[in-house]
């Protein structure tokens, strides 16, 4: 949400925001890629290690991922090195699910919660190509910037104070399944399964998918057989249902920890089908709730 321009003051008078002489647009890229486009060269079956750091002069909130790639057989792990480089993901998701492959901001995949940055603070992004040739990537975060270290001491306190706190409590979070899913040609009824971990609940917003070819998806909570859904037919060749067009829901939901999902797959590709759906949401950390 954008800051507003006018705020309108106890004593019922309305004012410029002063926060927003202080706040900017902005691209967040990879350091020390060594050239100025952050272009990295992730080798065949390889991996890549990047490093997002947010300077001094204020912090950093990132709202949506882009990237180019060469190939989209490649896949991202984002780990907060604050807390103890805490994952983002339950594994590795393919990178094509959650980061809109296309630059300068076209159908640019919104975050499902902004990522918040302090002051010199680090994300890393741990890019594993398998494709089997070079992979050459180039990941932007979206967002906007807040120079603070002009502003009075009271707006800075306050702006940072609270959007720390709410990133302790919440963060963006994707889940895939817990192991890779190869659909056999024709299979009706494959499973996979989908563990959420005792780390914290999980609120689901939307779903991904790329696959190879043509299936049909259901979900079920393991424990008490309560069905998510319907058969939900998918044609998903790397365009629809990707992180350009996530498939959203039209009420989150609310997934407890230790919960696990039973996912049925039915092949329509005539062939060995390779799926990878990404689950987009927040990961809810009740320990630290008030």
């Amino acid at each position: 949400m954008p800051v507003p321009t006018f705020l309108r003051g106890k004593d019922g008078y309305v004012r410029l925001n002063e926060i927003k002489r202080h706040v900017r647009q902005h691209w967040l890229t990879p350091q020390g890629t060594g050239n100025r486009r952050g272009n990295v060269i992730v080798g065949a079956n390889a991996d890549a290690y990047l490093r997002f750091v947010c300077d001094q002069n204020g912090p950093f909130e990132g709202y949506g991922l882009s990237y180019d790639r060469t190939s989209p057989l490649v896949n991202v792990v984002i780990n907060c090195v604050r807390a103890n480089n805490r994952a983002l993901m339950n594994r590795p998701v393919l990178a094509d699910t959650i980061m809109s492959p296309l630059i300068g901001g076209q159908n640019l995949f919104l975050l499902p919660e902004t990522l918040w940055f302090d002051p010199m603070e680090v994300y890393t992004m741990v890019f594993t190509d398998f494709s089997g040739a070079p992979n050459t990537v180039r990941p932007i975060i979206h967002g906007r910037k807040f120079n603070l270290r002009q502003a009075p001491p009271s707006l800075a306190e306050a702006l940072v104070k609270r959007k720390s706190l709410r990133q302790q409590i919440s963060t963006p979070y994707f889940y895939t399944t817990d192991a890779a899913v190869a659909l056999a040609a024709n299979v009706r009824g494959q499973q996979a399964t989908i563990t959420v971990s005792e780390e914290g609940h999980f609120e689901w917003w939307a779903t991904t998918f790329w696959a190879t070819g043509a299936f049909d998806w259901r979900v079920t909570d393991a424990a008490s057989g309560v069905s998510f859904s319907g058969s939900e037919y998918v044609n998903s060749t790397g365009t629809i249902g990707i992180s350009l067009f996530p498939y959203e829901m039209s009420e989150p939901v609310f997934i407890a920890k230790n919960t696990a999902l039973t996912l049925e797959f039915d092949d329509y590709s005539g062939g060995v089908n390779n799926v990878f759906l990404t689950l987009i949401g927040r990961r809810i950390y009740e320990d630290r709730l008030a």
